[in-house]
């Protein structure tokens, strides 16, 4: 019996989503499959219980949900954390009971220790000899100065996904100024500056690192015509690639330090040669790359979690 914690199920786009995904391969092989939302955990004489439905249905088109029911998160064989950012109050609650069942022995993937400890955002500077140019800041004069040496730059969030509230600056003027200063306000009062990599519009890789290996096919995210993100969320396209010789290589070395922290599932990005970052809350892309690929990630995972 496996549980899933998830945005609304019923909000999920099971055409793409991973979390989807993983529920039809679990439930083919014969397996109970239940989900539930952060807010349906709860604690109750010392035993920790989720309020979830059970997934009767699962694949591409649709995700069939039963009747809620109180499930001892202890029968689970393991929970998988798959609650998309932001990271806010009622995520990092999740996660201090996530952290407290793997006391007790349960098994959660992603490890919930990590996903506490790790934002995706600073997570690449363990590995910054293979990142870009890049600062992370709440100070506007360290905008101008980085602007200074590089003309072309890109203002992230630490805690959004999607391409949400992502930025390119040509120039630093009131505008951009506001900018900074209203992502600073929304998000943490932190953002992560990076020198724009034109390679973008070969494609934003999403390798897949599935216990400690890279998976041998990929996914290129091109924008969209006007655009300078690839996110499939911000209207990308997705083209099917051979993972390269050096993406294996940087996969490789960023997959021992992930099993290292009981990181079973992870998305990392590069574009170009370059890492921009690395995805461990829930990583998406597997339908896609199964898609175009061919071969399946999500059972190279189940196969030997």
């Amino acid at each position: 019996m496996y549980l899933f914690i998830t945005d609304n199920p019923e909000q999920l786009k099971t055409y793409k989503d991973t979390s989807v995904f993983m529920m039809e391969e679990l439930i083919a092989s014969g397996n109970k499959v239940f989900c539930c939302e952060p807010k349906d955990l709860f604690i109750k004489n010392n035993t920790f219980y989720a309020k979830a439905s059970i997934v009767e249905h699962a694949n591409v088109e649709k995700l069939i949900l039963g009747a809620h029911q109180e499930l001892s998160c202890i029968d689970t064989e393991a929970v998988f954390m798959r609650k998309d950012p932001p990271i806010d109050a009622s995520y990092l609650n999740c996660l201090y009971m996530l952290n407290m069942m793997k006391g007790l022995g349960i098994r959660v993937i992603n490890d919930p220790e990590a996903l506490l400890c790790f934002n995706e955002k600073f997570l690449a500077f363990e590995f910054h000899e293979y990142m870009p140019q890049t600062i992370v800041t709440s100070d506007i004069n360290q905008l101008h100065a980085f602007q200074a040496q590089h003309p072309v730059m890109i203002l992230k969030p630490l805690n959004a996904m999607g391409g949400e509230s992502i930025h390119k600056f040509e120039d630093i003027t009131e505008k951009e100024e506001a900018i900074f200063m209203q992502v600073l306000k929304d998000h943490g009062g932190l953002v992560m500056l990076q020198e724009f990599l034109p390679d973008i519009f070969d494609g934003d890789y999403r390798i897949l690192i599935i216990n400690g290996k890279p998976f041998p096919k990929t996914i290129a995210r091109i924008p969209k015509e006007g655009s300078f993100k690839g996110n499939l969320a911000a209207g990308g396209t997705a083209v099917g690639k051979e993972l390269t010789a050096f993406q294996e290589e940087v996969g490789n070395k960023i997959g021992k330090f992930l099993m290292q922290h009981g990181i079973n599932f992870c998305g990392i990005d590069m574009i170009g040669e370059y890492l921009t970052e690395v995805n461990i809350t829930s990583p998406t892309g597997a339908r896609e790359i199964f898609e175009f690929g061919g071969e399946n990630p999500i059972k190279a995972l189940l196969e030997n979690l």
